[in-house]
Protein backbone atom coordinates (compact mmCIF):
# COMPACT_ATOMS: atom_id res chain seq x y z
CA UNK A 1 0.00 0.00 0.00
CA UNK A 2 2.93 2.25 0.61
CA UNK A 3 4.24 2.03 -2.80
CA UNK A 4 1.08 2.49 -4.65
CA UNK A 5 -1.49 4.54 -2.65
CA UNK A 6 -1.79 8.30 -2.34
CA UNK A 7 -0.85 9.85 0.82
CA UNK A 8 -4.69 10.82 0.96
CA UNK A 9 -5.78 7.25 0.49
CA UNK A 10 -3.40 6.24 3.77
CA UNK A 11 -4.25 9.35 5.86
CA UNK A 12 -7.80 7.43 6.97
CA UNK A 13 -5.18 4.43 8.21
CA UNK A 14 -2.92 6.14 11.12
CA UNK A 15 -3.43 6.93 14.44
CA UNK A 16 -0.92 9.44 15.19
CA UNK A 17 -0.16 8.97 19.07
CA UNK A 18 1.94 10.44 21.12
CA UNK A 19 1.88 13.68 18.85
CA UNK A 20 1.11 16.14 21.28
CA UNK A 21 4.84 15.62 23.01
CA UNK A 22 6.41 15.89 19.62
CA UNK A 23 4.64 19.07 19.56
CA UNK A 24 5.68 20.86 23.09
CA UNK A 25 9.65 19.63 22.51
CA UNK A 26 9.62 21.12 18.96
CA UNK A 27 7.46 24.06 20.62
CA UNK A 28 10.50 24.38 23.30
CA UNK A 29 12.75 24.21 20.63
CA UNK A 30 13.86 20.97 21.03
CA UNK A 31 14.53 18.46 18.33
CA UNK A 32 12.86 15.00 18.22
CA UNK A 33 14.44 12.15 16.75
CA UNK A 34 12.27 8.91 15.46
CA UNK A 35 13.68 5.90 15.36
CA UNK A 36 12.10 3.24 13.46
CA UNK A 37 12.43 0.06 11.59
CA UNK A 38 13.70 -0.01 8.28
CA UNK A 39 10.67 -1.85 6.89
CA UNK A 40 7.55 -1.00 5.95
CA UNK A 41 7.47 1.85 8.12
CA UNK A 42 9.76 3.48 5.94
CA UNK A 43 7.41 3.46 2.95
CA UNK A 44 4.40 4.16 4.94
CA UNK A 45 4.65 5.84 8.14
CA UNK A 46 7.34 8.41 6.90
CA UNK A 47 5.38 9.93 3.57
CA UNK A 48 2.54 10.06 6.40
CA UNK A 49 4.76 11.84 9.59
CA UNK A 50 6.40 14.00 7.13
CA UNK A 51 2.79 15.37 6.60
CA UNK A 52 2.95 16.57 10.02
CA UNK A 53 6.67 17.21 10.57
CA UNK A 54 9.08 17.84 8.37
CA UNK A 55 10.93 14.66 7.73
CA UNK A 56 14.25 13.81 6.19
CA UNK A 57 14.97 10.96 3.87
CA UNK A 58 17.62 8.83 3.20
CA UNK A 59 17.62 6.61 -0.12
CA UNK A 60 20.16 3.58 -1.06
CA UNK A 61 19.91 2.35 -4.79
CA UNK A 62 18.35 -1.21 -4.71
CA UNK A 63 20.41 -4.43 -6.26
CA UNK A 64 17.26 -5.09 -8.26
CA UNK A 65 16.75 -2.45 -11.13
CA UNK A 66 13.12 -2.39 -11.91
CA UNK A 67 12.33 -2.95 -7.55
CA UNK A 68 14.64 0.44 -7.02
CA UNK A 69 12.53 2.19 -10.13
CA UNK A 70 8.92 0.99 -8.19
CA UNK A 71 10.32 1.85 -4.63
CA UNK A 72 12.24 5.21 -6.11
CA UNK A 73 9.06 6.42 -8.35
CA UNK A 74 6.72 6.19 -5.03
CA UNK A 75 8.73 7.61 -2.14
CA UNK A 76 8.98 10.68 -4.50
CA UNK A 77 5.39 10.65 -5.18
CA UNK A 78 4.26 10.40 -1.56
CA UNK A 79 6.93 12.39 -0.32
CA UNK A 80 5.89 16.16 0.18
CA UNK A 81 8.85 18.19 1.57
Amino acid sequence: MGWFLSLDDLQDKVLHIGSENVDKALAKGKGVLFLGFHTTGLDFGLPLLNTKYPTPLMYKKSHNPFRDFIIFLSRLRNYRE
